[in-house]
């Protein structure tokens, strides 16, 4: 019969080993304005009328474009070697591009410039070559946009396994909310806050359309595009309290028995890590963002009225 000094240390023991608590505290930022605005377009009556008759087109660059290559354009590359480079080049041949998979007649802006340099207007070079639309490009530009006000730290707590995979959602109350605050998030977060540069990357678009004939401005588009990838700011606290919560720290997830085995294999492969340079990968987001909003112009400006290969009215 176990005596009273036994029963007293096996509660004792019970007590400092098996009333202890084990959770998941995690913390991720969020901003709400990550989505941006819709795409502004301004439809003139006779644009709404005509649109679905035009079949030849010509873009005209901006007075002032950056001088890149595709593969700084596109930040898929450094460029080393400079064979050949046009200015205004990537981007203008991305607009007409999209304009000339939409089924329209395109007029290469570069012939349409040499036309203007031969002192007649965009206009009447516009004509000459037999444009009917003149897509005048106002402005193109690469942005940085930070984050606003509405930014904010999510936080969330659950119940965990042994292995620590998340059971439930577990309410705290404010005082404990607070410890956990202060020992575990108030570290990361600040770090982000003052570290990061808290930013989405965007462009901005901005052309109108001439009706060649008249002269007329028909229609006015503009849009900034903002990067919709999430900011992948973090983190998870797996920690294990005594029975009160009132001191908790970090914990490794108990190990899963691994199954034993004798097999071998007849080789193996190791990936390579290449750093990436943040200028490319803000190059290559800034090219994603540049595609998207000329597709967008062009859909909004054919609006299905193109066919493929179809040929025009005579006009």
């Amino acid at each position: 019969m176990p005596t009273l000094r036994s029963l007293v240390l096996f509660v004792l023991v019970g007590a400092l080993t098996g009333c202890s608590n084990q959770y998941l505290l995690s913390s991720k930022f969020v901003a709400k304005s990550q989505g941006g605005q819709a795409p502004e377009t301004v439809e003139t009556p006779f644009y709404q009328v005509e649109h679905s008759q035009f079949r030849t087109v010509a873009v005209r660059a901006p007075d002032d474009c950056l001088n890149q290559t595709a593969a700084q354009t596109t930040g898929s590359a450094i460029s080393t070697t400079l064979i050949m480079r046009t200015t205004c080049g990537v981007e203008m041949a991305e607009i007409e591009r999209k304009l000339a998979k939409a089924g329209y007649r395109v007029i290469s802006w570069k012939v349409l410039e040499r036309e203007v340099i031969n002192k007649v207007s965009a206009i009447e070079g516009a004509r000459a070559l037999g444009a009917e639309v003149l897509f005048q490009i106002n402005s193109l530009e690469q942005r940085k946009i930070l984050i606003g006000k509405d930014a904010l730290w999510e936080r969330t707590f659950y119940e965990t396994n042994k292995a620590g995979k998340a059971t439930r959602e577990h309410a705290f109350d404010d005082s404990t909310r607070a410890y956990f605050q202060k020992k575990f998030f108030d570290n990361f977060e600040s770090t982000v806050e003052k570290d990061e540069e808290l930013k989405r990357l965007a462009v901005t678009l901005d052309a109108n359309a001439v009706f060649v004939k008249t002269g007329e401005s028909i229609w006015y588009y503009r849009w900034t595009h903002t990067d919709p990838a999430s900011l992948d700011y973090h983190k998870d606290f797996l920690i294990k309290c005594n029975s009160s919560n009132s001191e908790c720290d970090v914990v490794q997830p108990a190990r899963q028995n691994d199954a034993p085995t004798n097999m071998t294999v007849s080789g193996e492969s190791k990936a390579v890590s290449v750093t990436e340079k943040a200028a490319e990968r803000d190059q290559a987001i800034y090219a994603q963002l540049l595609s998207t909003v000329v597709d967008d112009l062009v859909r909004n400006f054919s609006k299905g009225g193109v066919a493929q290969n179809s040929p025009g009215p005579a006009r």
